[in-house]
């Protein structure tokens, strides 16, 4: 699973440089368990559907886990030009 998630991240610094001629690419360690999904939004930010029993990410995460250590999902946005995470959501409820 470790693997996955570190081809993930690799794709992803691909995908940036791609995207964005004039953006570095940026390596991110994501302390979630799986991430199966990734978008482009219309402003250029990369979105990821993901899921973790626990979130450790280096932003605050919005909303509240439904239940502490059980699978919850979700959706974190990186913006491509800094190289940030700047939102992470979970609460689905």
């Amino acid at each position: 699973m470790i693997s996955a998630l570190r081809l993930l991240v690799g794709c992803l610094g691909i995908l940036v440089t791609l995207k964005s001629e004039t953006a570095a690419p940026h390596v991110h360690r994501l302390e979630i368990a799986d991430c199966d999904d990734v978008a482009f939004g219309p402003e250029g930010d990369l979105y990821l559907a993901c899921h973790s029993p626990e979130d450790r990410l280096q932003i605050d995460v919005r909303g509240a886990k439904a239940v502490p250590d059980e699978m919850d999902g979700y959706v974190l946005r990186f913006n491509p030009q800094t190289g940030k995470l700047i939102y992470a959501h979970s609460n689905w409820r």
